[in-house]
């Protein structure tokens, strides 16, 4: 009697062993799903762009260089302030020798430059004073730009707009097929970003007519579950 005891708690260990090295996937049935991918943009239309705005002078002799740049930057400072922007950093002064084209010519004098970096909170505010420091001075002009503030925000309006785009595809696809969907599985976002050449400022130069966007765009992946 003691021997089948043994047997029989043998065989148990056997038959308990066997069953937990079961695939969890045999004890569940398959789950079907359904895999989209959601396109999003977000337009920077409302948020802040920084600008940054070159003084540059330049002439025969070093001084008048630097005077001349100096009382550029004083005038440029007093039509932001005049404008309500009080809000910008400038940078230092320098000054360098200016290299002739003319390779007969070692130098045709010196240049002395700045800048100011500022964030203009819309389009329209830009237009108005950069025109004005235009005339009061300065000699080019790069940006807008995005702050990272400002970045962050557009990629989490593209992100939500990329998924509420991948929920919207992916209901309209389980109607046509005739199956209900269920919950999001997986996530995988990516966002891209469209590069802002300078818009450019200077002598002989203009604005490009048309400049690249700078809308961020997203794609968002989901996998849904369907019964």
């Amino acid at each position: 009697r003691k021997m089948t005891s043994r047997l029989k708690v043998v065989a148990f260990g056997l038959v308990l062993m066997a069953v937990l090295a079961l695939p969890a996937a045999a004890a569940t049935p398959d789950i079907r799903t359904i895999t989209v991918v959601g396109n999003g943009e977000a337009e920077p239309e409302g948020l802040p762009g920084e600008w940054t705005l070159v003084v540059s002078v330049e002439h025969e002799r070093a001084r008048t260089a630097l005077r001349n740049a100096v009382a550029a930057v004083g005038r440029t400072r007093s039509t932001l302030r005049a404008a309500g922007i009080t809000d910008f950093q400038s940078g230092e002064m320098s000054l360098d020798a200016a290299i002739a084209r003319d390779e007969r010519v070692s130098l045709r004098g010196f240049e002395a430059s700045t800048k100011i970096e500022l964030a203009l909170p819309d389009v329209q505010r830009a237009a108005n004073v950069l025109d004005r420091v235009r005339a009061a001075g300065v000699t080019q002009i790069f940006g807008p730009v995005a702050s990272e503030e400002a970045s962050k925000e557009l990629a989490r309006r593209a992100l939500a707009d990329g998924y509420d785009d991948a929920v919207e595809k992916a209901r309209r696809l389980a109607a046509k097929a005739g199956v209900t969907l269920g919950p999001a599985l997986t996530i995988d976002e990516r966002r891209t970003d469209v590069p802002l050449g300078p818009i450019i400022y200077g002598p002989g130069l203009y604005p490009r007519p048309e400049a690249p966007s700078r809308d961020v765009y997203a794609t968002v992946t989901v996998t849904f579950a369907i019964s």
